[in-house]
């Protein structure tokens, strides 16, 4: 049998270090953190070789007292907490007292300090953890700390590092992140000896997101409105990213990965952004230090809340709610190259062929137009079918695309369009586009409107499943307890362990409409009412199984993905025919929905083209 022994005190550091000293990233973050917690206003981060070579750290914070240096680089000392009731507040960025620790252990460490008010500063030196020198040293106010030869006692780690450009990219990005997270704190990065990015420190969000990304991204920022619990900026969907590199979130300061304010942020822009593509937004929440758990992860990158429902509900709502008071219309811009210009041909030298006795012999891009639709630009065929209803349209079967365009007036609107949709309980700003004048329709899909000195083109099929999607939500959200008989019992035959979370959930499913009894099989009973023609049984069992691994969030998605799965089979297609009083119907209700700039798969409903967009085309700007 092998003995027990206690491991000495340099293997101990390495172990430790190990935990913490990840990659130079590691490193960076926890100097960087450091520094902020020292009341740092100036931080300059520079590296050289991926920071595999040279790290330095430079702030003007307090500084650390010369008889505390020592102190300082052994494992678990810190000045941040002193007792175990503190880590139920903890008000600082870092705590454990193993960063300089754990760095020191695993590399060559130079520092320099000097605390506020003091004549002349320190300056040691330290060598796989162990003090090499120290002497008194004239030097600003504030900490440098220099990391060189990484991991040079424990050579076997660097094997697992990735190339200098990829370390330093991980680099980029965490500073990113910090700058973003104190906008008041003036952040300078030096890459090789070239300056990266900087940020002034004057506190505006956007401007550091101008200065670290661009012009359109900064443009594409809209503020959340003032909330004790949730802040920042969330970006429009044009802006968009096919990664979650854009999502940022910190708690109490801290940024941190976190799954329920990811799932929060997701879903609130559900239906606004197509598949694969996930929001830009900068999230500041703020959260009492004794309902938080910061210490759950080595790094501090991972937190725990106590109650993660509530904080779900309060972030999406306000998301919801900044998002539904925002015009969210994406705006075509030109990409307008820096060619030399030609000026055109004097009047009497335009010559455009197809023109014949001042007659255009080739057909107007716009097949309609509310004044003299089909009697000018199109034939209608002789035995022309009726028209069939928006409200005609979301009823089963589909409606046959031989149907063509009404010759009706376009003051005669249809009586029969008139779905029970929700009207939005803010000011959308978009209805006073009510007073749009409509153009026509191209290509069989897409239909134009304009307003003052706007262009707006419409997807009929992306816009009527909008219509019905938020139909079917809102009647989901004001029709609880609503259900349909079954006149057999459905009997699923489920695992003790499902049996036990469909009880566990009674009143959820009651509540969505779904009505069952359980013996040894369980047998629903009744489905609910709004659903019926559009989900089938086996709804039940998915919607079951996402409760059953524990994810509160995901049976709101699953459902809001099934409704719009049937919102879409039943709306009208593209290339289908409708006619002018129609349209105006649809595009009038596509203006009072909460939310009427996607349809629920997240493509766009409408996009908007300046005028002065226009002229750029044409060269009149």
């Amino acid at each position: 049998m092998k003995t027990i022994k206690k491991l000495d005190k340099q293997l101990i550091n390495k172990i430790a270090a190990g935990e913490v000293v990840e990659r130079p990233l590691s490193i960076i973050k926890e100097l960087t953190e450091n520094s902020i917690d020292a009341g740092a206003g100036d931080i300059t981060i520079e590296i050289k070789d991926g920071g595999l070579s040279y790290i330095r750290v430079t702030d003007n914070g307090g500084g650390i007292l010369p008889e505390q240096i020592p102190l300082a680089f052994e494992q678990h000392a810190t000045s941040k907490i002193s007792d175990i009731d503190d880590l139920h507040n903890i008000k600082t960025l870092g705590f454990r007292g193993e960063a300089l620790a754990s760095i020191a252990a695993v590399s060559h460490v130079e520092m320099v300090t000097k605390v506020n008010g003091a004549v002349s500063g320190t300056k040691v030196a330290l060598h796989g953890g162990t003090l090499a020198a120290r002497q008194e040293i004239g030097c600003a106010e504030g900490t440098t700390i220099t990391v060189s030869n990484l991991f040079f006692n424990t050579p076997a780690r660097l094997k697992f590092l990735k190339k200098p450009p990829q370390e330093a990219a991980y680099i980029t990005d965490l500073v990113q992140r910090l700058a973003l997270g104190y906008p008041n704190k003036s952040f300078r990065y030096i890459q090789n000896g070239k300056i990266i990015a900087t940020t002034n420190g004057n506190g505006d969000l956007k401007t550091v997101v101008y200065n670290l990304y661009d012009k359109e991204t900064a443009k594409g920022l809209i503020k959340i409105p003032n909330n004790e619990f949730v802040n920042g900026f969330i970006g429009k969907p044009e802006i968009a990213r096919g990664s979650r590199s854009g999502e940022n979130f910190f708690i109490n300061g801290r940024y941190v990965k976190n799954e329920t304010i990811q799932a929060a942020v997701e879903d609130a822009y559900k239906t606004r952004l197509p598949i694969g593509k996930f929001p830009v937004c900068v999230l500041y929440v703020t959260v009492p230090e004794d309902e938080i758990d910061v210490n759950v992860h080595p790094t501090k990158m991972e937190i725990r809340f106590a109650d993660e429902r509530t904080v779900y509900s309060r972030v999406v709502d306000a998301l919801n709610k900044t998002l539904a008071d925002n015009i969210l219309i994406p705006t075509i811009t030109q990409k307008h190259p820096t060619h030399n210009y030609t000026p055109p041909l004097k009047p009497q030298q335009e010559i455009i062929p197809g023109i014949i006795n001042d007659k255009v012999s080739i057909n107007p891009p716009i097949i309609a137009t509310q004044n003299n639709f089909a009697q000018k630009n199109m034939e209608i065929p002789p035995k022309a079918k009726p028209m069939l209803s928006l409200a005609e349209f979301s009823k089963k079967p589909p409606f046959s695309t031989s149907s063509t365009v009404s010759t009706s007036s376009p003051a005669s609107t249809s009586s029969n369009f008139s779905p029970d949709l929700p009207i939005s309980s803010t000011d959308n700003q978009l209805n006073e586009l009510n007073e749009f004048s409509l153009l026509g329709q191209i290509f069989g899909t897409y239909w134009l409107a304009t307003k003052s000195d706007d262009l707006f083109l419409i997807d009929q099929h992306a816009a009527h499943e909008r219509i019905l999607y938020e139909e079917i939500l809102h009647k989901l959200k004001n029709e609880t307890h609503k259900s349909q008989p079954l006149l057999e019992p459905i009997q699923l035959h489920l695992s003790a362990e499902e049996i036990a979370t469909a009880q566990e959930y009674k009143q959820f499913f009651n509540d969505f409409g779904f009505q069952f009894s359980v013996d040894e099989t369980l047998n629903i009973t009744a489905v609910p009412l709004v659903l019926s023609e559009c989900l089938d049984f086996t709804f039940f069992a998915e919607l079951l199984e996402k409760l059953k691994i524990g994810t509160e969030t995901t049976p709101i998605r699953k459902i809001r993905e099934d409704v719009a799965t049937a919102a879409c089979k039943k709306a009208i297609k593209a290339n289908d025919k409708i006619s002018i009083p129609e349209v105006q119907k649809l595009i009038s209700r596509v203006f009072q929905l909460d939310n009427p700039y996607s349809c629920p798969h997240g493509r766009p409903t409408i996009v908007k083209l300046s005028k002065s967009e226009i002229e750029k085309m044409f060269k009149r700007t």
